[in-house]
């Protein structure tokens, strides 16, 4: 499913995921692996313009996550589900799920989700025309994907930085 999702055949990979969530119910194991194989089917179906789908299985999922105690895996779907939200235009909504997101990823020192938090927030702030916020979330960002070794995400991170400099007038 991973490897149909890499190549953006959404459906293909859906399908796998399916598959192996079926086999997951027949064996009647219900972990974090599985909780993540369900995130994995929700992302899909964010692809396939499935978003209220893919909602619906993030709220099941964060509620199970809490349930269970499984802390990060819940930060991880807020994450998701914020994204989402954001693809809705759901700001708000976007918000919402960032917030606790960020601060568990923060203390618990996980940079490189937080610093994926923080871009996102940063993209939802751009849109509200909050400029010089955009920038100082960017700039956070890019440090943190900096100390990680992530430059691709580094990069977005910087072109995220520029656009809020460019609204600003402050190229």
């Amino acid at each position: 499913g991973n490897l149909r999702f890499q190549r953006e055949e959404y459906a293909e990979a859906l399908a796998e995921y399916d598959r192996a969530s079926h086999a997951f119910g027949r064996l009647r194991v219900r972990d974090e692996t599985v909780i993540g194989l369900e995130v994995n089917r929700a992302v899909a179906l964010t692809q396939l313009d499935r978003d209220a789908d893919a909602l619906q299985i993030f709220h099941r999922l964060e509620r199970e996550c809490t349930r269970r105690e499984f802390d990060l895996l819940r930060a991880q779907i807020q994450m998701n589900g914020a994204y989402v939200h954001f693809l809705r235009a759901d700001f708000d909504a976007a918000l919402r799920c960032l917030g606790p997101a960020a601060d568990y990823f923060r203390r618990t020192e996980h940079p490189a989700f937080l610093a994926s938090c923080l871009l996102n927030r940063a993209e939802v702030y751009q849109e509200l025309n909050l400029h010089r916020e955009t920038g100082e979330l960017a700039r956070e960002a890019v440090s943190l994907f900096a100390a990680e070794g992530l430059r691709d995400d580094q990069a977005l991170a910087l072109s995220q930085e520029a656009l809020a400099r460019l609204a600003l007038g402050t190229p």
